[in-house]
């Protein structure tokens, strides 16, 4: 679980949604081995 604060319904849209996809990246690493890069152009960290 992750919670982006202040983010509503809208995580992806939200001003700080770079934290919300860097803690993506982040468990798929730990879970499935796998770091995907640029699959989102909006807010890369």
């Amino acid at each position: 679980m992750f919670v982006l604060p202040g983010a509503g319904h809208s995580v992806a849209l939200h001003e700080n949604a770079g934290e919300y996809r860097s803690a993506t990246r982040s468990w798929l690493q730990g879970q499935l081995g796998v770091a995907p890069e640029g699959y989102h152009s909006i807010g890369r960290n």
